[in-house]
Order: structure tokens, then C-alpha cells, then sequence
């Protein structure tokens, strides 16, 4: 069932995330389900192969960014730089509220849970070093820790 994607159709359908380089060459290219966000999968092109590990800064549509891939593509030393159609309707979170510019305040939702952060730290690099060796799929780990928003400490973050 998760092939069948009313913008599509109503018939079974999956669809074709391919990374392209500067160079307007594909390095990556794998099928996906219809229904999911490409974001998962965004890591997987850059870790799976060689010519993806040289990428420094990874762009992507609206559909192609989550909170988890900000923060993973950073700790692995990839600029992401996501197009956000609808960017006033999302909310920042930052360390110091009183440094914000006066024109991003209507646009804070809170202060970054640093204690939370410092707490896992162990369980966020081991996440990061997994995703680097190859060991678990990036895709299959950031899917996880978006499916339990709330009963995990690393989804939180």
C-alpha cells in the first residue's frame, strides 16, 4: 500500500531519487516509495559511495529536509542547504534568543535543549559513525527516529 500516492494516481508507483553533482553528473540514483519524504534518503547517496563523501554541500526541495537531517549532515561536515517554499510557517530553535536579529524573532519557536543534546552525545556520534561505516543505512536509521518522535531521547533532539 505504500506504493499508492494520490498525487500520482491510483496506481502502484515508485519513484527515482538521484543525486547530481556540479557537474550536472548523477553519483546516486535509488527507487523509493511514493508516499515517503525524500529526506531519508538524502544521506544514502552521500555516504554510499565515494564520489558523494567529496560532496560538501548537498541541496534539496521542500520535501527533502527535516529537522534530524539538519542536524546529521552537519555532525558529518555537509552544508545542507534545503529550498523551503513555505520557510515563514517553520519555527527556529536557537541557544540564545536575545542575539536573534529582529527580523527572525516572529520566527522562534524555543531555545535548543543543549542538556538534552550533551546527554546523548555518545548515542549521537555512534548514530553518525554507523551511518559513515555503512553498517545501517541512513535512510533506515533517520526513518526510525523520525517513526518515534516521543518515546526516544534521540528523535527529541
Amino acid at each position: 500500500m505504500n506504493l499508492i500516492n494520490a498525487k500520482y494516481g491510483n496506481e502502484p508507483v515508485l519513484k527515482a531519487y538521484t543525486h547530481v553533482s556540479d557537474q550536472f553528473a548523477p553519483f546516486a540514483s535509488q527507487t523509493i516509495p511514493a508516499t515517503v519524504s525524500e529526506a531519508a534518503y538524502i544521506l544514502d547517496g552521500l555516504l554510499n559511495n565515494d564520489v558523494g563523501k567529496r560532496i560538501k554541500e548537498q541541496y534539496a526541495d521542500t520535501g527533502g529536509f527535516t529537522d534530524h537531517l539538519f542536524a546529521v549532515t552537519s555532525i558529518l561536515g555537509h552544508r545542507f542547504i534545503p529550498r523551503i517554499w513555505d520557510l515563514p510557517s517553520k519555527r527556529l530553535y536557537v541557544s540564545d534568543a536575545g542575539g536573534t536579529p529582529q527580523n527572525l524573532k516572529g520566527m522562534i519557536g524555543g531555545k535548543i535543549r543543549e542538556g538534552l543534546i550533551a546527554s546523548n552525545w555518545p548515542d549521537i556520534l555512534r548514530i553518525a559513525a554507523t551511518m559513515t561505516a555503512g553498517t545501517v543505512a541512513p535512510s533506515q536509521i533517520l526513518r526510525k527516529l523520525a517513526s518515534y518522535p516521543r518515546q526516544n531521547d534521540l528523535a527529541l533532539l
